[in-house]
């Protein structure tokens, strides 16, 4: 609706992968250098890594977009598939029809392929986005596609890209054959501030617009700040502010229309930390209304106040757990204050904090990590093998030097979280802080765990 407005040929803040509109930060240009030179040079397989809301996927539908003359290319996306599965798709993004056929017919039919093209010069170039969720016996398919090669040459180059998880995926023992044929391994890092400056402008010329300058310095600051640099979180306040502005007959977008859309948008998950940077502050600039939620009474408001709903949600997508909660300490004992995700104790529930795995957390003011359910010793083993749980992370809410709660993600899978996660779990635990203001409050109707911990809740 606002392409008239701003004399757009088309909408610059779009959510398609679109090459046309890759803006290519220093970290982009490394990454895509990379692949190119690996591609060219022959290599079998390589990897690109990134956080959600990257521009992962536009990189690469570029990267194919130039060898698109000399490849026969491919770009697979769907990863929850099994092995035979995988081939099929391959095979249909080659354009080959593979009805009815087993695993061995559909290996014999992709040789030949693959002979062919080499016969004719070609290389055959296949991209596995989104690798992250193939299970290990798919990657080990994978890794047995390279072994199409001749005596000089490989028959087929792979890139698998995906989400932090491929790069721990990736470590693990029994993918060690995999991990040693990966010659190349680039990573794609957030923008800075100049660059998300001139990731918008770039955007916006690809799109037509010829006029002034649009967003003043102010609110780019705030853009920067609030989207920490994902350009997926760019682009969402980016388009929402363009239709604010031309909502209000404006052609400017200054920082008040940016706050103002910023916070219309705070109560919904952005991808990779958009909602923590909301509620902190830069240079005295606000990324959402300066106002911090008290510290809700049991049983009462907590489960509807948005930002700490905002905040659990964010982390569930932050770290892919499939399960988490904020636990605020209540005199001795810790109350589920609130949740998300399937794997998550019931909003309400109260447990000791001289017991268990979480009161341990409280108690200590350490972080405590457990990789494995069915080995940590403060886990109910039982309990959380009813409901699926395999890994968890607890962190301390630090408030000077009083442990006033705790924020704790599970996971159905075993050795899924990492460093990185405990980073992100300890930098929104002080936003989760100074939403709280931490009078201790003592309430009724409140479910007691019998198990002693969040993660051993059985319901």
């Amino acid at each position: 609706m606002f392409l008239h407005h701003y004399a757009l040929r088309e909408n610059p803040f779009g959510v398609t992968p679109d090459p046309r509109f890759l803006y290519k930060s220093q970290t982009h240009r490394e990454a895509f250098a990379s692949l190119v030179v690996g591609t060219k040079s022959g290599i079998g397989f390589q990897a690109l890594v990134a956080q959600p809301g990257m521009g992962k996927t536009t990189l690469l539908f570029n990267l194919l977009e130039d060898f698109r003359g000399v490849a026969r290319t491919a770009f697979l996306f769907q990863t929850q598939c099994d092995s035979r599965e995988l081939l099929r798709y391959l095979l249909s993004e080659l354009g080959e029809h593979t009805e009815g056929q087993d695993i061995v017919e559909m290996h014999q039919k992709l040789n030949e392929i693959l002979l062919v093209e080499f016969r004719a010069g070609r290389r055959v170039l296949v991209v596995i986005d989104e690798a992250q969720n193939l299970d290990i016996a798919v990657l080990e398919t994978v890794r047995l596609l390279s072994d199409f090669e001749t005596a000089r040459n490989k028959l087929l180059q792979i890139i698998i890209a995906g989400q932090p998880q491929l790069a721990e995926k990736l470590a693990r023992p029994e993918l060690t054959q995999l991990r040693q044929r990966i010659s190349i391994l680039g990573r794609l890092t957030p923008l800075g501030r100049q660059d998300v400056e001139a990731y918008v402008q770039h955007r916006l010329t690809v799109a037509g617009y010829r006029g002034p300058t649009l967003f003043t310095p102010e609110a780019l600051e705030i853009l920067a700040t609030c989207s920490q640099g994902i350009p997926r979180n760019i682009n969402t306040f980016c388009f929402n502010a363009l239709s604010a502005a031309c909502a209000l007959e404006r052609h400017t977008i200054d920082a008040e229309i940016v706050r103002e859309v910023i916070g219309d948008l705070s109560t919904a998950p952005m991808t990779s930390g958009g909602i923590s940077s909301r509620f902190s502050h830069m240079d005295g600039a606000s990324c959402a209304p300066s106002t911090s939620a008290s510290l809700i009474e049991p049983g009462q408001a907590g489960p509807k106040d948005a930002a700490l709903k905002a905040l659990v949600e964010e982390v569930r997508v932050v770290t892919g757990a499939t399960g988490v909660a904020i636990g605020l300490k209540h005199g001795r004992e810790i109350v589920c204050q609130a949740v998300s995700g399937e794997t998550a104790p019931g909003l309400g529930i109260t447990l000791d904090c001289d017991s268990g795995f979480s009161g341990e957390c409280v108690r200590t003011g350490r972080v405590l990590h457990c990789s494995d359910t069915k080995t940590d010793p403060l886990i109910d083993a039982n309990c959380c093998d009813q409901l699926g749980i395999r890994s968890v992370i607890a962190v301390p809410l630090h408030r000077q030097q009083e442990v006033v709660g705790l924020i704790e993600i599970f996971s159905t899978q075993p050795r899924v979280f990492d460093e990185e996660d405990i980073g992100h779990l300890q930098r929104l635990a002080k936003i989760v802080v100074g939403l709280t203001n931490g009078a201790e409050r003592g309430g009724t109707g409140l479910r007691r765990s019998r198990s002693g911990g969040f993660a051993r809740t059985c319901r």
